[in-house]
């Protein structure tokens, strides 16, 4: 067995196999449990459990005639798939090997309830499910999680574990946490207020897609380089009434992310905190901020993107950016619309393929910003309100900044040197005051 049949073959010793029909289930967990597989061989474990081929091969481990057998449901997949013969008889020996090892249902988990100590034993393949206890007069739920290690206790709609608010659980992909995966810790938060993550190790494999209601804080490890999590589908966090902290982590998109106009960052409703961290995609946008009841602060981050803007902000949304860099974006790397409000403190936006600033109807503060090497205007703004103090607008492709339709606002001791249409371009609409 090479190294990922032998991670194979332990996952579903624990799980068990008969879980395998569960498509997005079993991915889920293939890409969190076995980081270092090609999505290639991922996706063939999958499919061929969707193909049936699990229920095939349980026959042949008494057939003496299995090879020729095993053979022919090689060729199949082959046929069906299109695959290569290799990776069909890698898929075949496999699965094979797996449930030769394990079990439908898993290997057994033994636990003693945690409020009346009556010993339970469940099968592997429900870690991850709530479980009434079957003592008469208890009736408590409690949650197996992170492959069996640990018991938590549960109400019928929050558990304990993480109703104390001070509580701060661990999430480390070597499975020495309370989880062992990012998803995991998310789904045994369901209902919970108030949720604190810690992530060592990683990088953390994300389905997306997380509505944000209460108040969650993940953060990373901050003497050393951000945890990453990589997401599957976008936006990762939707912030919607609640609030987000990001410490010390770098959300990025999954390389098999769909190429989407979708940020991967998002507030509707409620507030992010984003500090000493990476917002990193090739097929999305960073970050949205949308409504007048939406804001973000941002500190001694980064948001590098190559679709879309690296940041939006609009319908009268609020964000601040301190000791902030924003680069690489294929659009204008900021974008404010609609009353949006965008303070700027200590940022650089530089090397954009458009604009730096781009503002319509929007407001913009910036101060000691360097805003350079942006293909077209360092800041366009039509309609809305520009203050800027003591920064700098370099070296982009067209002017420094463009103003027109009553842009109104201050300029005071900038450099609008060496943009490649001149410096400025103002209309006679605008209330610009320059002293």
């Amino acid at each position: 067995m090479d190294a990922q049949q032998k991670q194979f073959v332990d996952i579903i010793t624990t799980y068990g196999y008969g879980r395998a029909s569960d498509s997005r289930w079993f991915r889920a967990i293939l890409r969190d449990l076995l980081p270092t597989a090609p999505p290639q061989r991922i996706h063939a474990l999958v499919d061929a459990a969707s193909d049936g081929l699990v229920s095939d091969l349980q026959p042949l481990l008494t057939d003496p005639h299995r090879e020729m057998r095993a053979a022919a449901f090689r060729q199949r997949l082959v046929a069906n798939r299109g695959w290569q013969e290799s990776l069909a008889d890698w898929t075949v020996t496999t699965w094979f090997l797996a449930i030769r090892h394990g079990t439908p249902e898993g290997r057994p988990v033994v636990f003693d309830c945690p409020r009346c100590r009556i010993r339970i034993q469940v099968p592997g393949r429900q870690i991850g499910d709530r479980i009434k206890c079957p003592s008469d007069g208890c009736g408590v739920t409690v949650r197996i999680c992170s492959e069996g290690k640990m018991v938590e206790l549960e109400s019928e709609t929050q558990p304990e574990l993480l109703r104390n608010k001070d509580a701060v659980r661990v999430v480390a992909s070597d499975g020495t946490g309370d989880f062992r995966t990012l998803q995991e810790a998310f789904s045994a938060s369901a209902g919970a207020n108030e949720i604190n993550l810690q992530l060592r190790g990683g990088p953390f494999r994300f389905r997306g897609n997380e509505t944000i209601r209460g108040s969650c804080s993940i953060s990373g490890n901050t003497n050393d380089a951000p945890v990453v999590i990589e997401c599957e589908q976008c936006p990762c966090f939707i912030v919607d009434g609640g609030t987000l902290t990001l410490l010390a982590v770098s959300v990025v998109s999954a390389p098999d992310s769909p190429k989407l106009a979708r940020p991967l960052l998002k507030v509707k409703r409620g507030a992010m905190s984003v500090s000493s961290s990476k917002i990193q995609s090739a097929a999305h946008s960073g970050l949205e901020v949308a409504g007048t009841g939406a804001s973000a602060t941002i500190g001694q981050s980064q948001i590098m993107t190559s679709r879309g803007n690296a940041l939006k902000a609009f319908d009268g949304a609020t964000v601040r950016m301190d000791d902030c860099v924003i680069s690489d974006s294929r659009n204008n790397a900021v974008s404010i619309e609609s009353n949006a409000h965008v303070v700027m403190i200590h940022c650089t936006i530089e090397g954009g393929n458009a604009t730096g600033i781009n503002i319509r109807k929007g407001r913009l503060e910036a101060t000691a910003c360097n805003i350079s090497r942006n293909g077209d205007y360092g800041i366009d703004a039509c309609g809305g309100e520009v203050t800027l103090n003591n920064c700098s607008v370099q070296r982009n492709g067209s002017r420094g900044l463009w103003a027109r339709d009553r842009v109104t606002g201050e300029i005071a001791n900038c450099d609008f040197s060496e943009n490649g249409r001149g410096a400025n371009s103002i209309d006679e609409t605008c209330r610009i005051h320059q002293p």
